[in-house]
């Protein structure tokens, strides 16, 4: 049995997490402005305006979280009577012990969905331009060299289809001079160094990495660019992710009022204080 079917000692919802409560705000909020940006792009929150199916894959999608709330979305949104049955729902993840969670996660829903073990290595398995909207998140920053994965996105997304993107922006404005890049050079030396080798359902081993590919937002839209990726919209983060210090009650209520007075400016200005990437992206 492959070490990725034994799972580890976590209950793996990741949006509310006992007794710290600014990791829970960090999950909560990713989640909720990316259903927030996703819908206010209707035409593929209503499919029911389109000429066919309309298809959503979820690319590394883990304990079916994200995807449930996904889901949830399109059920409900109903602004122009769109059935739930016009969507196609493709959640794939290299770990079968979290497909399996997925899977009882979203069962009650009632909308169609395929899930496929797939460790996307060295190639997405789904065909050319068969997709209308990718989802993918906290995946890019475990990925030994992100372009093929990205051009992968390319190759499978119909002309002018989009991707939703959240990751890591660690080195943002307020911690740039801690996630310098010789200091990122150095942790993803010894991420490397750390990797866990495991096999998947073909026998076939390969490296399973902690955050050994953290960059700006600045930096990932870039590498975006360059397969030709158009930023659509975004939406601003967290701005910690979450630690002993920042769950203390006192800590956590004055992070929430930094938080509600940075929402009150122009994202454009505070995207870059977010420990958080959440983009919209449009394949050209």
């Amino acid at each position: 049995m492959s070490p990725l079917e034994h799972p580890p000692p976590q209950h793996g919802i990741l949006d509310d997490v006992p007794g710290e409560p600014s990791l829970s705000y960090f999950w909560r909020r990713k989640r909720d402005r990316s259903l927030q940006l996703l819908q206010r792009h209707c035409e593929f929150a209503a499919p029911a305006s389109a000429p066919r199916r309309m298809v959503l894959a979820d690319l590394g999608c883990g304990w079916g979280t994200d995807l449930y709330f996904f889901l949830r979305a399109l059920r409900d949104f109903n602004a122009t009577g769109a059935p739930a049955h016009d969507w196609h729902i493709i959640g794939i993840d290299g770990a079968g012990y979290k497909l399996a969670m997925a899977k009882d996660r979203i069962k009650d829903l009632g909308i169609d969905v395929e899930l496929m073990r797939d460790d996307f290595i060295p190639h997405v398995a789904l065909p050319d331009q068969s997709v209308d909207l990718i989802y993918c998140s906290e995946v890019l920053e475990h990925l030994e060299d992100p372009t093929p994965f990205i051009a992968e996105w390319r190759r499978i997304l119909r002309p002018g289809g989009l991707v939703l993107v959240t990751t890591p922006n660690e080195p943002n404005v307020l911690q740039r001079s801690f996630y310098s890049r010789a200091r990122r050079e150095a942790n993803r030396s010894a991420l490397m160094d750390g990797r866990e080798t495991v096999t998947n359902d073909d026998g076939k081993p390969f490296a399973v990495f902690g955050h050994i590919g953290i960059r700006r937002i600045d930096e990932w839209e870039a590498l975006f660019a360059t397969e030709r990726f158009t930023l659509v919209g975004f939406e601003r983060g967290a701005l910690v992710y979450g630690s002993p210090w920042t769950n203390r009650a006192g800590i956590f209520r004055s992070q929430l009022i930094v938080e509600h007075l940075l929402d009150l400016l122009p994202k454009r200005l505070t995207r870059f204080l977010s420990d958080e990437l959440i983009g919209l992206y449009r394949r050209g």
